[in-house]
């Protein structure tokens, strides 16, 4: 079978590799060197507050106690069709467990075995449900964690997943093997718990604590509760935004605390109250993040709970669609109570967390930047220092990306997170700071990169302040500025320093473009934009890719050129240029 994960087909030595990795970014190179000469002191990594719960775990053994209700088992009669990411397959009811023999492509196979077509497709029949998972139990259900199938992050969907499912229909059989697997699912994600790295934590949490109410484990719930405790104050920022660096991972780890409040809530649980007080605040935070032409997907989109799926939990959402949607009433109604009672997020507290929202006039707009400026290779933040995402009338014209599927193609996902693809100015091509990597302390970090990155609200618009070039040898601060009078946005740049450097500032839109020598029109429907002052850029096409991995067309615009330092440039949109010809 096709792996799961993609495999090079060489694993360097660790030595080799940790030089290559050198030689391909500079500043990991002068921390090493550095580090030989006996500067830059390696912080100590902080225990993690879990990890006597973690070591007391494996010796807790609880009887399960699990009130789930079996599902009846009928064969299916009818052929169907099976909605995978990017995929629909057709299931004929003679070989139930066809698709587990077909070679599919890479995100489908994700989508199979992690059983996300389950909240994708409610209306699929039980005795389609059943088989298929009796199919899965057959030629997966002993744990393996050498098989890709029982990786971490698969064993948390499919934990959920098949957990949802069986407290809204029924627990697929048969009853004994089911329960069974689930309870190696959840040694599998207790053994590979990665309480450092954040989110996934609070994913693995999630599945822990789910796991350990609906069987009836207590111990298991508690853990499980600890991790959704701990991680929450780590990562929640004082606005209630989660520090991920994504709006999509924030809307999708907010539905795991909303989930499990509501198992609490729905089990009459004494935790049930600490869990809302919990998931108030993420909540709060997204009429913020929410702009008028939909929900924006700055940094990674996680493709097993795409915001589509949970426009429920956003402003002016349908909660009788996507993941709200499979919300029995009565738990929906809760939800939305808990929503109407919260007050809106504090905006100056959210731009301090690194979000700033702004709207002035026709224009809506959400602009990121990380409060250190620097982000993690791993993590599901992106080089999109000021980077932004414009609505006009409600209308998208300047968007991000977002993320590709899951992919074999390595470099299609380091280019996603590279600042090539986003609304922002790079110089020599570099984004705007380096990777960081765990090891790295503040000392060194501000040495290399200066001070964190200033954005603020300023009378007329948004500014902007970084000076992490300056690693490259000439350049100083840069400022950006964008400037709103009625209708016309002006994006200012500013580049103090010395030397002569290639600089390029983007623009990513789903408009038609077309280029000409004095301007470039953007047409939207009826309404069209003029940029000017920037010169002719460059267009390339890429693609941002929805809940189904569909590709939907988008058009990278580059005003570039080589300047010499200090350096000043201005691009000006402005509506209704030329009627759109």
């Amino acid at each position: 079978m096709k792996d799961l994960v993609p495999q090079p087909t060489l694993m360097p030595m660790p030595i080799l590799s940790s030089l290559w990795k050198m030689t391909r970014d500079p500043v990991l190179r002068r921390w090493r060197l550095d580090r030989l000469r006996g500067r830059w002191p390696v912080p100590q990594p902080l225990e993690s507050e879990l990890q006597p719960f973690l070591d007391s775990l494996p010796t807790v053994a609880t009887a399960a106690r699990s009130t789930l209700t079996d599902l009846p088992r009928r064969l299916p009669n009818q052929p169907a069709s099976l909605k995978l990411q990017g995929l629909t397959l057709s299931l004929q009811a003679t070989q139930p467990a066809a698709p587990f023999t077909m070679d599919l492509p890479f995100g489908a196979l994700q989508s199979l075995h992690g059983f996300d077509w389950l909240p994708r497709q409610p209306e699929i029949g039980p005795e389609w449900v059943s088989e298929l998972w009796r199919a899965w139990v057959d030629r997966y259900g002993q744990r393996n964690d050498d098989d890709p199938i029982w990786q971490p992050a698969l064993v948390v969907q499919r934990s959920v997943n098949i957990l949802d499912y069986a407290v809204r229909v029924g627990l697929p059989g048969p009853r004994v093997k089911t329960l069974e697997v689930l309870k190696a699912h959840r040694q599998a994600i207790v053994a590979h718990l990665s309480y450092r790295t954040g989110s996934v934590a609070i994913a693995q949490g999630h599945a822990i604590y789910r796991l350990g109410v609906e069987l009836g484990e207590e111990a298991v719930a508690q853990h499980g509760l600890a991790v959704l405790t701990t991680e929450a104050r780590h990562l929640a920022g004082r606005s209630g935004v989660l520090a991920a660096g994504s709006t999509a991972v924030h809307l999708g780890l907010t539905r795991c605390y909303a989930d499990a409040w509501l198992a609490a809530w729905r089990h009459q649980r004494p935790e049930a109250a600490r869990l809302a007080a919990l998931l108030r605040p993420m909540l709060a935070v997204l009429p913020a993040l929410t702009l008028p032409g939909g929900f924006p997907t700055l940094g990674d989109v996680p493709f097993d709970w795409p915001p589509n799926l949970l426009e429920g939990l956003l402003p002016g959402g349908d909660s009788a669609s996507g993941w709200t949607g499979l919300l029995s009433d009565g738990e929906r109604l809760a939800l939305q109570a808990l929503k109407d009672g919260q007050s809106l997020a504090d905006l100056e507290l959210l731009r301090a967390d690194g979000w700033l929202r702004l709207n002035s006039g026709a224009w809506s707009g959400l602009w990121h930047a990380s409060p250190l400026g620097w982000t993690s290779p791993l993590g599901p933040d992106h080089q999109d220092l000021g980077g932004f995402e414009l609505h006009f009338d409600g209308v998208p014209i300047f968007v991000d990306p977002g993320s590709p599927p899951l992919t074999e193609d390595q470099r299609l996902i380091s280019l996603y997170r590279s600042a090539k693809v986003h609304n922002s100015l790079t110089l020599d091509s570099e984004d705007p700071f380096p990777p960081l990597y765990p090891f790295y302390n503040h000392a060194f970090r501000q040495a290399i990169a200066g001070e964190a990155p200033v954005l603020r609200a300023e009378y007329d618009g948004v500014g902007l302040c970084f000076e992490s070039y300056r690693r490259l040898g000439g350049p100083g601060e840069v400022r950006r500025r964008w400037r709103f009078e009625q209708d016309v946005m002006t994006i200012e740049d500013c580049i103090l320093g010395t030397g002569r450097f290639s600089v390029n500032r983007r623009l990513v839109t789903p408009c038609q473009v077309i280029v000409h020598d004095d301007e470039t029109i953007l047409r939207a429907g009826t309404v069209c934009f003029s940029i000017k002052g920037g010169g002719k850029p460059t267009v390339e096409t890429i693609c941002r890719w929805n809940a189904q991995g569909d590709e939907e067309p988008l058009s990278v615009l580059c005003f570039g050129g080589r300047a010499n330092l200090p350096w000043r440039g201005c691009l000006t949109v402005s509506p209704g240029s030329r009627g759109g010809s």
